[in-house]
């Protein structure tokens, strides 16, 4: 921890610009250039892309001589242009030279370019603290602090801009997607590197509304484990759970919280009070954190302590919730084997469902596919008839419209056999009977026939009507027996009343008379 020293340092050492592009040079710019030079195409001096279009950049013209070297205005191909020096061209703008004024202003600026060169945020981590660097970064947070903290991130790290000489969200509107080009002594503030400006004005936006870094997909074992790879800058961490530490804060309070995410690593994330997320409620579940990166540790050589600061509500993203399947059934209960079975089940999903499949195994075999239609949140699909004695389980797969995917319980069943009676001789003749008459809820029926041959067992209501077909097989001469539990071929319960039950063996047709009772 070296705040204080390195404040001392700068009140010593740093002097801030004379003269601030975005307030004094913009202006002569677009007051005199921007008719020639605003966004319709060459070299752009509109606010926001100026200074990127002319700083360290060569003259399309005059290569390989820059538009703007830093700290060498005589050599600045723009410089000699507004001087109409006669080097590089004619005078800029060509009809109204700019006032003495506006020169001298442009020529401190270029020379004020010249003290320090810009240096990527890389280059200022690796450097002592102490030293006064100029960095150039997007701005990645809201300010953290009373006065100043920032995160800052350019293409090679992060690094927090820091100080408590002023405040710039006040004095320039500072805020997340602002490029800017800084000024200030490098410290470290229990483990975080910092840029620490003197006065505003060592500050310079030199566009706003950019687009933030990407953030960078990494688990919380492999920043604890390379923390100083990703300090200060955007990350984001799937699969994230509260797992303790501080309750979650009130309105105007900070918390540390244990987190962890699948790859078993624990660490501690931050809700600081200067943010719109204290107050609110706690995340439940598990969530997608997006953060920037920080540590607190307060003893060298600091690399301990790597913490996630989230900057805003939006930084918690949770899973789109996957489709719910309920009500899982089949029917008929307990199909013959000439049965069909229909699969219905209810699905619902905050979004669109855009697939519901029924997927099914016969004895073990292979898995088979079947696709379901739809009636509102209901569900149906076919499974065909299987033999009998077959053992059936099924399951529904849904997908929705965010890739969400649930996969049901296991439903079963299984076919009802029509069971040989054993030690029975060969019979002579046909027959049919069942047994209990009245019956409920199921009545067993029995049946011979004296040779090998395909017969079908029928059950009509009183007037005749087909209800359901019990059996459909070739079957060798023998007695045979099965149970009918009083549904029809869709699975529904029938009405008491008469029924008959038909055998058809070749040309032999044999009925008999039931009566369910309920």
């Amino acid at each position: 921890m070296k705040r204080m020293f390195v404040l001392a340092c700068l009140l010593l050492s740093v002097t801030a610009w004379a003269v601030d592009y975005e307030t004094e040079i913009q202006p002569i710019w677009n007051q005199n250039c921007s008719g020639c030079h605003g966004n319709s195409g060459g070299l752009s001096l509109a606010a926001g892309s100026s200074f990127d279009n002319l700083v360290d950049v060569v003259s399309q013209n005059y290569a390989p001589a820059l538009r703007i070297a830093p700290g060498d205005a005589a050599n600045s191909v723009l410089y000699n242009k507004i001087t109409n020096s006669g080097n590089y061209g004619q005078q800029m703008p060509p009809s109204n030279a700019l006032s003495p004024a506006e020169i001298s202003a442009i020529e401190t600026w270029i020379t004020e370019l010249g003290s320090l060169e810009t240096i990527s945020i890389a280059e200022a981590r690796a450097m002592d603290d102490g030293e006064t660097v100029m960095v150039q970064g997007i701005i990645t947070t809201p300010n953290f602090g009373s006065a100043t903290e920032y995160g800052l991130q350019d293409a090679t790290g992060g690094i927090i801009l820091f100080t408590f000489s002023f405040s710039a969200a006040d004095e320039l509107g500072l805020t997340a997607g602002d490029e800017i080009l800084v000024t200030g002594n490098l410290d470290t503030y229990n483990g975080k590197k910092e840029v620490v400006p003197l006065l505003a004005a060592d500050i310079t936006i030199l566009s706003s509304g950019n687009p933030l870094p990407a953030f960078q997909e990494l688990t919380i074992a492999e920043i604890i484990t390379n923390g100083e790879d990703y300090e200060s800058e955007l990350v984001i961490v799937h699969g994230v759970s509260i797992q303790g530490g501080d309750p979650w804060p009130d309105g105007g309070e900070n918390a540390n919280l244990d987190i962890t995410d699948p790859s078993g690593g624990t660490m501690v994330m931050r809700i600081d009070k200067e943010t719109e997320i204290d107050g609110t409620a706690e995340p439940e579940g598990e969530f997608t954190l997006q953060a920037i990166a920080g540590q607190y540790d307060n003893s060298e050589p600091y690399t301990d302590g790597y913490q996630l600061f989230p900057r805003y509500l939006s930084d918690f993203v949770f899973p789109d919730p996957a489709p719910v399947i309920a009500d899982l059934d089949h029917a008929p209960d307990n199909p013959t084997s000439v049965q069909a079975v229909t699969v219905t089940a209810t699905v619902t999903d905050n979004g669109t469902v855009t697939d519901v499949i029924l997927n099914y195994v016969v004895n073990s075999g292979v898995e088979m596919l079947a696709v379901m239609s739809a009636s509102g949140d209901v569900y149906s699909g076919t499974i065909p008839a299987q033999e009998a004695s077959a053992d059936v389980e099924y399951w529904v797969v849904a997908t929705d419209d965010a890739g969400g995917v649930t996969t049901s319980e296991t439903g079963s069943y299984s076919v009802q056999t029509v069971t040989g009676i054993a030690g029975a001789a060969v019979p002579e003749t046909y027959a049919l009977n069942n047994f209990p008459n009245p019956f409920n809820p199921s009545t067993t029926i029995s049946f011979q026939i004296p040779h090998d041959q395909r017969v079908q067992l029928l059950v009509y209501n009183g007037q005749g009507k087909f209800v359901t077909e019990l059996v459909n097989a070739a079957m060798a001469a023998g007695s045979y027996e099965m149970v009918w539990n009083g549904l029809d071929q869709l699975g529904t319960a029938v009405e008491s009343g008469i029924y008959l039950y038909r055998l058809i063996a070749g040309d032999t047709q044999l009925t008999g008379k039931m009566t369910y009772l309920k």
